[in-house]
């Protein structure tokens, strides 16, 4: 019997030193803080190695918000670790607040730390030192003119014609793109020839400016030598060009009499004189070079050898030229009718702009119809009249409601009791004797009341779903001090549904209620608001 106790104590007794082992502490930096400020909070927990620790999320903080928590620094000592871990706790109200007792799992046995309290003072403040200001008024800000409709067809005629003058400046820079290109595909004979014809109709001797004059000069008989020769004239110099000409001439490759060189070798030595000595001669000797210049281009080419191939060449080069200006063609055709289409549309969508979006919505009061309604008599101006509508109580209902416009009005003149009655009537036969207790304890508070009121007649009219509620204060142009209830719904009529925004203004004189509700679309909700900011500055409350 002894030999079983001490086996079953050996067993139990570990367990129970186990249990020992476990050290819990939980110290704030401070007991007493100002708003907002911070207390520093830290549980400290000395345990086994091996034991699984979960330490207390922000949801158990309460009363106090967790600001930050930092990570958890693990400690060994001897044969233990200690886990720390630190939290940031603030309140924004003032008064005497207590830090429930915290919860921490260990090996999913839960320990609690102490519970702790604070005191929250609240700041004051001198207003000696930091004196406070008078409100600064009202400043009445204009409300800035929309654009007319002059302006966006002004805006569409300058677009139209900056895209006229891009196309026009594209066409001109490609023509003369072209012009180039087709200088550039003719025969070296003939463009040459249209190069120097080119030169005689420049301003080059006008402008006395004959280095440019005889460089050009000098630049298309060198050009024309080295492709129809096929010689290095272009990077020789004066000397070293007649001497391959003279080798030509003595081969037989080039018939040329000796008065055609000695007119070129005149011609070039003057030009050197001009580029590089500052030579200044004459117009009409600058003239009469460029014909001496024309001239040997038309003795050269007379004086080329006979080659069978050159008409070939020749109809090769018409065929080519034909080509090439039948696809610039098609292009310029395509490119003409796609600028077309495109001034086509730009001219649909600012018209399209500035009959619809661009239209000029200003709200004008002109023809709109001033009625009072109801007992006591509520006075306001709207677009449209609104027709009385009949009810079940002596409520006066008086309401304008039309699918095609932007805006649908609702006004309710009537006594506090009967709108009571007519509530109850309306729900009697679907609600228990306990729902007429909550209900009639709930339309003690003339606010509630009236948010049913709006409940009910925008499921009535509407078939509202989803209605949002907001409030806020209202005081109406003359003074009368009133509420504003405006948000949104969902109206939806035959399996079709949209989105509504409503505002409700009431006043409430006596046992006397007045109630203007304003319903319009969400997608015209800039256009809806505007129309009851209007009517609202004319309504009059007796």
């Amino acid at each position: 019997m002894n030999m079983k106790f001490s086996l079953l104590f050996c067993f139990i007794f570990p367990i129970c030193l186990y249990g020992q082992q476990v050290n819990i502490s939980a110290t704030p930096d401070r007991n007493e803080i100002k708003i907002g400020e911070q207390i520093h909070y830290k549980i400290s927990v000395e345990t086994d190695s091996t034991a699984r620790v979960s330490f207390p999320d922000a949801n158990q903080f309460a009363p106090f918000e967790m600001v930050t928590e930092a990570p958890i620094d693990t400690f060994k000592e001897r044969e233990k670790f200690r886990l720390i871990k630190e939290y940031a706790l603030t309140q924004f109200d003032s008064g005497h607040y207590t830090l429930p007792p915290l919860h921490i799992d260990i090996n999913k046995q839960v320990y609690q730390t102490d519970s702790l309290h604070f005191i929250v003072q609240n700041v004051a403040v001198d207003t000696l030192k930091q004196p406070l200001y008078d409100i600064k008024p009202a400043i009445e800000i204009k409300k800035g003119k929309k654009a007319s409709l002059f302006w966006y067809w002004l805006m569409g005629v300058v677009v139209i014609s900056g895209i006229i003058f891009s196309i026009y400046w594209f066409f001109l820079r490609k023509r003369r793109k072209e012009e180039k290109d087709e200088i550039a595909l003719l025969p070296p004979f003939d463009r040459a020839l249209l190069k120097l014809k080119n030169l005689k109709d420049s301003r080059y001797l006008i402008e006395s400016n004959h280095k440019e004059y005889y460089s050009v000069l000098t630049d298309i008989v060198r050009k024309y030598l080295e492709e129809e020769i096929h010689i290095s004239a272009t990077e020789s110099t004066t000397d070293e060009l007649l001497t391959k000409l003279q080798v030509f001439l003595d081969a037989g490759k080039l018939h040329l009499s000796s008065d055609v060189i000695n007119e070129l070798r005149t011609v070039l030595h003057k030009a050197d004189l001009v580029k590089f000595a500052k030579s200044q001669p004459e117009d009409f000797e600058a003239e009469k070079d460029r014909e001496s210049i024309e001239t040997i281009v038309v003795k050269t080419n007379e004086g080329l050898p006979d080659t069978p191939q050159e008409e070939d060449l020749q109809d090769i080069y018409q065929k080519q030229l034909s080509e090439d200006q039948r696809n610039k063609r098609r292009k310029r055709y395509l490119l003409i009718a796609s600028v077309a289409s495109v001034l086509l549309l730009v001219l649909i969508a600012c018209t399209w702009y500035a009959f619809t979006v661009g239209k000029n919505k200003e709200i004008s009061m002109e023809n709109w119809y001033t009625s009072s309604y109801g007992y006591p008599a509520i006075t306001i101006t709207t677009p449209q009249v609104l027709k009385r509508e009949k009810s079940t109580n002596q409520a006066d209902k008086f309401v304008y409601i039309n699918p095609k416009d932007e805006l649908s009005i609702m006004l309710i003149s009537n006594s506090l009791k009967d709108y009571i009655k007519e509530l109850a009537i309306e729900r009697a036969q679907q609600e228990t004797q306990a729902d007429e207790q909550e209900k009639s304890q709930s339309e003690n508070s003339l606010e509630e009341m009236v948010l049913k009121m709006i409940e009910v007649e925008l499921e009535k009219h509407f078939n509202g779903e989803n209605i949002l509620i907001k409030e806020e204060p209202y005081t109406a142009t003359q003074g009368v001090a009133g509420h504003k209830v405006f948000g949104s719904f969902t109206e939806k009529k035959a399996q079709k549904t949209r989105k509504m925004r409503y505002q409700s203004f009431f006043f409430i004189t006596g046992e006397n209620l007045q109630m203007i509700l304003f319903t319009y679309p969400e997608d015209e909700k800039a256009l809806g608001a505007s129309l009851v900011e209007k009517i609202m500055t004319t309504v009059g409350i007796q």
